[in-house]
């Protein structure tokens, strides 16, 4: 293959799949006694594992969340009075 082709076949793989469908984020976080509402936008349809650590070594599993809408809602009903670290990974 020449070296233009092979520019033109990376840019493609990149551009079509090489790039993640939807970035993870979490968009509101609210904190109240005892408790923690997470809400995550995330890829339609995709399960994600919500995790917790306190010291972000350990982590602990809370449950798992999917959506059709692209936000999904999760509520930590054991949520700690002191730092509490938050993660999501697909599953």
């Amino acid at each position: 293959m020449r070296p233009t082709r092979c520019r033109r076949l990376a840019t493609f793989l990149d551009d079509n799949y090489l790039a993640p469908l939807h970035d993870l984020e979490f968009a509101r976080i609210n904190k109240s006694p005892g408790a923690c509402s997470l809400e995550i936008l995330v890829t339609p349809g995709q399960a994600y594992s919500i995790q917790a650590s306190s010291d972000l070594e350990t982590w602990e599993q809370l449950g798992v969340v999917t959506s059709d809408t692209g936000v999904a809602h999760f509520v930590d009903v054991n949520a700690p009075a002191g730092k509490r670290f938050y993660r999501a990974l697909p599953r």
